[in-house]
């Protein structure tokens, strides 16, 4: 009721202003010869002038140009002062192959804004498209405000953590939950009273994130025969545009709603429909003429396990931006067959590695390639590379403009994890062997990462121009004693440099207390590669500090090595900076 009855008030206010007394003057002269009285009165008339300046100022205001603006204009300079967070959501940088993101649908940069003037106030506080959206963690207040100034408008809802807020709060949100126009949470044991609010209509609703997670899922957990049943269909969202499920168990495939979807993404669903061959499978989704984003990971095993015969047909579908499809080998390679692909694509596959019985060898990426290259044309024209192996998901990504192709391979069996970037490495040197990658980033455990690695992936790069690693120092002096290596041209041509266009350097994680022999080794490669008139032209070496180190070490470590690196990178730039580690 109070955030109801300010809001009542705030609207009660108009410009220019808002509530301030009409800055007429008074000539009146002090006759009261009582100190009391005069010092009263003074009081009173200093506190009327105050308010008669902020009433001139607030005037005065209303002549600046931005503030004669129509408010329609000023309420979209506000929402596109919102902080970009374009790098924060790239599909193929951060992988989503288990539970669904939930996105943080409000930002209340503009709160900040109110403290400008009471122009700006009063357009905030009355407009309703700022309040619709609004992230809750514990507290209910945001969407209670959200709410109340939104008069009777829709808003835009994510709960975040878990289903604790909307088990405490039931009540309140069950309520209200016909204004929601969008709905993101998660749910680690969704409830029968949980799930019935889904299974009733909800008209309003156009975009819904339901992830449940199962505590110790794993990759290759694909779905559950405990999954709670999840009817998506037209009479409970007749709205729905964009839906995201993880961990529930789809009714029908069939179903009126999917020719209206925008974006389709099902992580680890079951399906308790009626039998559906492979050829129905694709039927229904060539339907889906709307789609800009499908996700199925770990769905098409549920669906149809067993593909049988892969019909020799492209669906095609026409606005399709993004597509992602992860599942055990070998069942994400006939959609990638059967579906046309579009600029973004993400293939991935769930493994099993057991010990004693499985080898580095057998994670393989081939089960996700086509039969036909071409079909993916960024194996043999992306430009930039990168290699996470750095967690679960082992990942090469080739790029070329806004267009990516990403192989994941999610592997449940930890005692490799330390091989993975040497595997990653062989990975990309065979399956874009035949790209012009200019630039290559790569970042994972260096520990069983050997010379021969690097030789092999950098003598498949000849137009390398930058690289950029994450590495330790002991991964640091083999890949530069890699970069020293050189052969003699079969056509006598004379003695070849390996990488001859690299450019630009990009080395981090070494550690300062152990760089006097990483550092020998640089020097020694690039005073060798100079030798063949090759050159850097920018190096760039992030030290990195265990704990509190003092600038003065940090000027030793920089002077002793500083000036010969610069007489190796002649013209270039060096670049020596410090990074202290978590």
């Amino acid at each position: 009721m109070a955030a109801e009855s300010a809001a009542a008030g705030d609207r009660s206010l108009y410009g220019p202003l808002y509530g301030l007394p009409d800055p007429r003057l008074s000539q009146d002269l002090l006759s009261n010869t009582s100190t009391d009285a005069v010092r009263e009165m003074l009081t009173k008339r200093r506190t009327t002038l105050q308010l008669e300046v902020l009433a001139v100022n607030a005037l005065w205001n209303a002549t600046l140009p931005i503030n004669t603006l129509p408010v329609e204009i000023l309420v979209h300079i506000f929402h596109l002062a919102r902080p970009d967070e374009s790098d924060d959501d790239d599909e193929a940088s951060a992988p989503q192959v288990l539970f669904p993101l939930i996105p943080r649908v409000g930002s209340y940069h503009w709160i900040r804004f109110m403290l400008v003037c009471r122009h700006w106030r009063a357009v905030i506080l009355s407009n309703y498209s700022l309040w619709r959206s609004v992230d809750i963690d514990m507290r209910m207040d945001p969407l209670e405000v959200a709410l109340s100034r939104s008069t009777t408008g829709l808003v835009d809802v994510a709960i975040h953590g878990n289903s604790l807020v909307w088990d405490v709060h039931r009540e309140f949100i069950e309520t209200h939950c016909t204004r929601f126009r969008a709905l993101h949470l998660s749910t680690y044991d969704p409830s029968p009273s949980f799930m019935q609010k889904f299974n009733q209509p909800l008209p309003a609703l156009r975009e819904l994130t339901l992830a449940c997670g199962r505590n110790g899922a794993q990759f290759v957990l694909v779905n559950s025969n405990e999954d709670p049943d999840f009817d998506l269909s037209l009479k409970n969202f007749p709205s729905l545009v964009s839906v995201s499920l993880s961990g529930f168990a789809l009714l029908s495939w069939e179903s009126s709603i999917l020719p209206k979807l925008r974006r389709l993404s099902l992580f680890h669903c079951g399906y308790r429909g009626p039998p559906l061959s492979y050829s129905r499978f694709l039927d229904v989704l060539e339907g889906m003429q709307s789609l800009e984003e499908l996700r199925l990971h770990g769905f098409l095993s549920a669906v149809c396990p067993d593909a049988g015969v892969i019909p020799d047909r492209v669906v095609s579908l026409p606005k399709l931006g993004f597509l992602a499809v992860g599942d055990i080998p070998p069942l994400p390679s006939p959609l990638l067959r059967n579906i046309r692909h579009p600029q973004r694509v993400q293939a991935a596959g769930f493994l099993t590695l057991e010990p004693e019985v499985s080898t580095l060898e057998s994670i393989s990426f081939s089960f996700l390639l086509p039969p036909d290259p071409a079909l993916w044309p960024l194996l043999s024209t992306a430009e930039i590379a990168e290699i996470d192996a750095s967690k679960q998901v082992l990942q090469i990504i080739g790029r070329k403009g806004v267009a990516f192709l990403a192989f994941d391979l999610c592997i449940d069996g930890s005692f490799f994890y330390d091989d993975f970037t040497a595997h990653a490495m062989l990975g990309l040197s065979s399956n874009f062997r035949d790209a012009p990658l200019r630039e290559v980033y790569i970042m994972g455990s260096f520990d069983d990462v050997n010379d021969r690695d690097y030789t092999n992936l950098l003598w498949a790069l000849p137009n390398l121009e930058l690289l950029c690693i994450d590495a330790n120092n002991g991964a640091v002096q083999t890949l530069f004693l890699a970069l020293g290596e050189e052969h003699r041209d079969n056509s006598g041509a004379g003695v070849q440099v390996i990488c001859p266009k690299l450019k630009t350097l990009d080395i981090e994680g070494l550690w300062w207390e152990e760089i006097t022999d990483p550092m020998r080794t640089i020097r020694h490669t690039l005073g060798r590669r100079a030798s063949r008139g090759v050159y850097l032209q920018r190096l760039v070496l992030d030290l990195r500090y265990n704990g509190p180190v003092m600038s003065q070490d940090c000027r030793v470590i920089k002077a002793k090595h500083f000036n010969k690196l610069c007489e190796l990178v002649p013209g270039g730039d060096v670049v020596m900076s410090r990074t202290t580690a978590n």
